[in-house]
Parts: C-alpha cells; structure tokens; sequence
C-alpha cells in the first residue's frame, strides 16, 4: 500500500514538471541548431554603377523661359544621351544661343559638347565656336574659335584653359586661354598673346 502511494506521488509530480521539461529541452535544442548552423551574410552585395545613358532624345530643342516670359536661351542638337551615375549628358553637334535684356545674342556651336543637369554649364568641344552678335552695327563683330570653350549659361560667361583664337572685326588675336564676358563685352586672353592687325603681315 505504501508502495503505491509513493508511486502515484511520484506520477502526479512528473506530470506536473513534464510539459516544462519537454519546453526546456525544446529551447536547449532550438539553441545548439542556431550556434552550429553555417552563418549567411545576408548583406545585399554593392550595386555596379556603370556609365551608360537610360534615355536619349534625337533632334531635341530646350528653351529657357525668364519669369516675364522672356526666351533667355535655347539649347539643341541632332541627339542627346543622359548618363544617371553623373546626372549629365552628351551631345552631338550642339547650338547654344542666349539673349540678353539689351538684346544682344550669342551663339556658340560645336561638333560635340556636354552639359550638366540644369543646363547652366555647357562643353564645347572640336570645332567650337562662340559669337556676340549686336541687335545694330553699333559694335564690331565679336567671336571666339578653339578646341574647348566652356559656357556657363547663367552667369553668360565664356572660359577656356586651352588656346583660343579671338576676332574683333578685322583684328584677329591668339591667347593662351580665355575669360569672357558677354554681358559687358570684355575678353581676357592668357598667355601667350598674339595679334594680327589690318595692313599687318603675317610673318
């Protein structure tokens, strides 16, 4: 008799302590399988950024508008190509021609150019030209030749680092670089400077 009631003592205990048992066992297994398990990095590996255009526009003309509605300029050309990783573009045969208020225009052109997002800078290169064209005969006929001519839109400025060649008129000059200033007519030319004056000889 004593027997059995120590034997159903024992039962009623271990089905008390059993359901913890089992849980604890669970979580003891559940503990070693994450220790011993091969660890991922689950990192995403770092994205390629490549220079490759995402769109492009063929015969293309973008005009800037002043808040009165006054055309300040006009960029365009036979095709245009956006790169994403510089949030630039490139373009084929550009035509840049700005106003001013006193309505005096430049134009610039080239055989390849490029600009950057908003248009306020613009490279020429090969073949690039910049001309100040008077709405009268009042000031003699004002253009830059070279091989690189920068143009910044907004500021209405011309610079180069590169040899450039400068025509007032009949007055050809040769500069090592160039700093210009369309809204007051004024070029500066580095050296070395060179002139070709009328009735001088070519040596």
């Amino acid at each position: 008799m004593r027997w059995r009631n120590l034997r159903d003592q024992a039962t009623s205990q271990l089905g008390i302590y059993l359901p913890v048992l089992v849980m604890a066992l669970i979580a003891l297994g559940s503990w070693w399988l994450l220790r011993n398990a091969p660890s991922y990095d689950m990192a995403a590996p770092p994205k390629v950024v490549r220079h490759e255009p995402d769109y492009f526009m063929r015969d293309f003309e973008v005009q800037q508008y002043s808040a009165a509605g006054q055309l300040n300029n006009q960029l365009q050309g036979r095709e245009m190509l956006h790169y994403p990783d510089t949030d630039s573009f490139t373009i084929d045969q550009p035509v840049f021609v700005d106003r001013d208020e006193q309505g005096r225009r430049m134009d610039a052109h080239a055989k390849r150019g490029t600009s950057n997002q908003d248009g306020s800078v613009i490279e020429l290169f090969d073949d690039a030209h910049v001309r100040r064209v008077a709405p009268d005969a009042s000031e003699p006929p004002l253009s830059f030749a070279g091989n690189h001519l920068r143009v910044f839109a907004d500021d209405k400025r011309v610079e180069s680092d590169q040899s450039v060649v400068l025509t007032r008129g009949q007055q050809v000059f040769k500069g090592g670089t160039l700093r210009y200033d369309h809204t007051s007519g004024q070029a500066q030319l580095g050296e070395p400077v060179t002139a070709m004056l009328p009735g001088q000889r070519q040596p």
